[in-house]
Formats: structure tokens, C-alpha cells, sequence
């Protein structure tokens, strides 16, 4: 991502500074890149490591006064007949 960046301010001047929204995964080399070429941009990151780092901090064994999130466990005795 530095020489894409590099080439990119050789193309066009100031390419970076009209970047106003980045997506991308939680990778810490990316990060890096990022917050160094596109501090004011917001970056908005993947939902599925969002929710796979979530999902592993609840199930660590430090974390087990944490109830396990299961957004269907309202509707599973419903759906067996037990209410």
C-alpha cells in the first residue's frame, strides 16, 4: 500500500486528502498505512472480524461470566412448542 500511495501523489497531487472513507480488514499493516496516509479518513472496518474478534472475547475462558449472544434464543422456544 506505500507505493500505491507513492504513485498515486505522483499521479495526482493531494490524492490522498480527498479520500474520505477507507474500508478494510483489521490486518495491523494496513491499519499503519492508513492512519499514516489517511488520518482524517474514516475507516470503516469488516464486519466479519469485527464479529469473529467479538466472538472469540466471549468465549475466553476470563470472559465466562459473559452470556454467550445468541440472537435467536428468544425465538427458539417458540419454534419447539415449549411456552
Amino acid at each position: 500500500m506505500e507505493s500505491f500511495f507513492k504513485d498515486m501523489a505522483m499521479l495526482k497531487p493531494g490524492f490522498a486528502a480527498q479520500i474520505k472513507v477507507i474500508c478494510s480488514d483489521m490486518w495491523k499493516p494496513y491499519l499503519k498505512v492508513i492512519a499514516k496516509h489517511l488520518p482524517k479518513a474514516i475507516n470503516v472496518l469488516d464486519r466479519f472480524h469485527i464479529m469473529q474478534k467479538f466472538g472469540k472475547a466471549i468465549r475466553e475462558p476470563g470472559n465466562a461470566d459473559i452470556p454467550f449472544f445468541n440472537p435467536f434464543r428468544r425465538f427458539l422456544p417458540k419454534l419447539f412448542g415449549m411456552t
